[in-house]
């Protein structure tokens, strides 16, 4: 059998392959050679190989006996199979059990063991085969079953363990089995926890020893008291423990709850009085770790507590037994397979779960108490599945509202289950006189204090586990909510741009054709004049019309606006006629007006005009030294003469002045004439 102290994912790993060779062999016809269980064990890592091997041969072995194969000529011609054909079958451990009076009777197998399967979740169970065989509890899944018929000579024990007396066997549990019996020395009868041969590790029992020493400190109305502690060496020859208890006239609160269905006051009432007791030992340092309603007695007799204060004496007080000794492997189980109740441990807290054990204090209890009051209000356990996927909702899964499951659970009881279930340790209660407390709030008819969580809390605690699909549905209700009114909103923006939009277009395109316009009179007016080639005496002449007509002439300049292709080339005009006779000042003025645009166009040509000016002096004096006969004199006369205009009394245009400034500065014409 697979080592017990493995993790249970290991262990589940061997079992899954376990079930599906026996589903094999359940498959296979009676002519087929059927599957082997070498190559399913195989499969596994080599560290998992021998132990699943020895499983898968006890099934193989099982099957093929059916069929009246022996394992000697089946086995023996395979080698990984040889070493196990001598161990002892199941079916052989019972045939030999069966002649078995007592587990002190003798056997042939000594201390061999017994390897069975459970009838209700087909784990398997190891156990000794002097063990009791009329009541055998599933460690697995806690159901409990027999191999004997039940009778006198079943019971046949030691009749004496310590200085007691064995009356008869009250059960079977995890640790071992119950007997009643008598103290001869105070003369009354006392229940004594016999532990099962064989079932428990040196290392456990000295455990067991000591946390059974410090339970038996406890003296509390609601916890079953536990007389002494001792060691018998009779019991399985190496001085095993065995526990002496009150003897409680009385029923286990699990074997209650199968048939019957208690109001939300009785569960109340019922959890009030068990976290009294709680409360009791944790105040000892003593922490309970297995609280579970096998472990709870409804006691007849007792009396006091919430239970009849309430009015619900029939109920019987609830009495809390076995602190810290059952085993913490065992626990009661509930999982699903295909409907079929089957098991993983049911009130194990979620640090317990995850092996976290320097984090379980009381708070673990008060997770287990929640559990229990989810029951008694629902008849159910807050979490089902397969054993890997219970632990696995317990790491990463609120549990659910008791309400959910019967909506007819008050919400002030739902509201303090479901803060004994909090998955940290820190947001459950602190305490179990608190949840005792709140119970009775609820017995009294006033409000709890505890809240239950907001709609936006589970939200938020939901979209911690799943962050990724929280995001992604946040998104979609964002867009679902907000997109129609940011598309109206886009839609309407993008209207006042396109409108923006073509306005800019409209205030460039004007641009662009006044730069063309500015273009088209640069070009005019630099194909009318080069400046260097001015006369002299063309200067003389516009010098002296400039005097006489310079008003009139300034006017026509700007009678156009300064933006239009007519009131650009009147202004140039103008402005050439200034330049030539050294009125650089108001030139510039002039051109001004016309703007950045026409002044950065118009750029080399001032500056060509401006050169021309500067050679005028120079080509002036020339002039003169050749021409100082008299028919130079009169050709400059006539043609100073010439190059004067009259300028009639009229209003002139901008194209008449264009048109002067081309005759005044057309290019050289007449100079060099005789």
């Amino acid at each position: 059998m697979p080592d017990p102290t493995q993790p249970l994912d290991v262990l589940a790993v061997i079992d899954a392959v376990c079930d599906r060779f026996e589903s094999a062999w359940r498959e296979a016809g009676d002519g087929t050679e059927g599957p082997r269980c070498e190559a399913f064990a195989a499969e596994l890592p080599a560290g998992l190989r021998e132990d699943a091997l020895r499983e898968l041969f006890a099934i193989e072995r099982q099957y093929r006996a059916r069929r009246g194969e022996d394992a000697t000529d089946w086995a023996g011609a395979r080698p990984e199979l040889g070493r196990f054909v001598d161990e002892p079958s199941a079916s052989d451990a019972l045939a030999e059990a069966a002649t078995l009076t007592g587990p002190a009777a003798p056997s042939s197998f000594g201390s061999g063991q017994l390897r069975l399967r459970c009838p209700q979740c087909q784990s398997r169970v190891d156990l000794s085969v002097d063990s009791q065989l009329d009541e055998i509890t599933c460690g697995a899944c806690g159901s409990a079953f027999g191999l004997l018929g039940s009778g006198a000579e079943a019971d046949a024990v030691a009749p004496r363990v310590g200085r007691f007396l064995l009356r008869e066997r009250l059960g079977i549990g995890a640790f071992g089995a119950v007997w009643r019996a008598r103290d001869p020395e105070l003369d009354r009868d006392v229940a004594i926890k016999l532990p099962r041969r064989g079932g428990l590790a040196p290392y456990e029992a000295e455990l067991f020893f000591r946390e059974a020493r410090a339970a038996a400190q406890l003296a509390h109305p609601g916890i079953v008291s536990v007389h002494e502690v001792g060691r018998d060496a009779s019991l399985d020859g190496t001085g095993s423990i065995y526990i002496v208890s009150e003897l409680v006239d009385g029923e286990p609160m699990s074997d209650r709850i199968k048939e019957w269905r208690p109001t939300p006051r009785q569960s109340a009432a019922l959890v009030a009085d068990i976290a009294d007791a709680l409360d009791y030992a944790h105040g000892r340092g003593v922490i309970h770790r297995d609280l579970k309603p096998s472990n709870i007695m409804l006691d007849r007799f007792a009396t006091g507590g919430e239970t009849a204060r309430a009015g619900l004496a029939n109920l019987g007080r609830p009495r809390l037994m076995d602190f810290g000794l059952a085993k913490r492997d065992a626990g009661e189980i509930t999982m699903t397979v295909d409907g079929q109740v089957l098991g993983t441990p049911a009130y194990m807290s979620p640090e317990q779960a995850s092996g976290q054990t320097r984090w379980i204090d009381r708070r673990t209890d008060l997770y287990a108490l929640g559990v229990v009051l989810f029951r008694l209000l629902t008849g159910e356990l807050p979490f089902r599945g397969t054993a890997t996927s219970q632990i696995q909702q317990r790491l990463t899964d609120d549990a659910p509202s008791p309400r959910r499951l019967d909506d007819t659970v008050p919400i002030d009881l739902a509201t303090v289950c479901l803060k004994c279930l909090e998955r940290d340790p820190n947001k459950r209660y602190d305490t179990a006189a608190d949840v005792a407390a709140e119970m009775r709030r609820y017995l009294a008819g006033e409000p709890v204090l505890a809240r239950p969580l907001s709609p936006w809390g589970r939200a938020g605690r939901w979209a911690r586990r799943r962050p990724a699909l929280a995001t992604a549905l946040t998104l979609g209700a964002v867009l679902a909510v907000v997109g129609p009114t940011a598309a109206v909103v886009i839609g309407r923006q993008a209207a006042k741009l396109e409108s923006q939009l073509d306005e800019r277009d409209e205030l460039i395109r004007q641009q662009e054709q006044r730069v063309d316009e500015l273009e088209a009179a640069k070009d005019a007016q630099g194909s009318r004049v080069h400046a260097q080639d001015i006369d002299p005496i063309r200067v003389e002449a516009i010098e002296r019309l400039l005097t006489s007509s310079g008003e009139r002439l300034l006017v026509a300049a700007r009678q156009s606006p300064r933006s239009s292709a007519e009131g650009v080339n009147a202004r140039i005009a103008m402005s050439r006629l200034l330049l030539a006779v050294g009125r650089d000042a108001e030139a510039a003025s002039l051109l001004a007006e016309i703007g950045e645009p026409s002044i950065t166009g118009l750029s080399n040509e001032l500056t060509q005009l401006r050169d021309a000016l500067t050679n005028a002096e120079a080509l002036r004096d020339t002039l003169r030294e050749k021409r100082l006969g008299a028919a130079g004199v009169k050709a400059a006369a006539q043609l100073q003469e010439a190059a004067t205009p009259q300028l009639p009394e009229v209003n002139l245009t901008p194209s008449d002045l264009v048109n002067l400034a081309d005759v005044l500065l057309k290019q050289g014409e007449g100079v060099n004439k005789p």
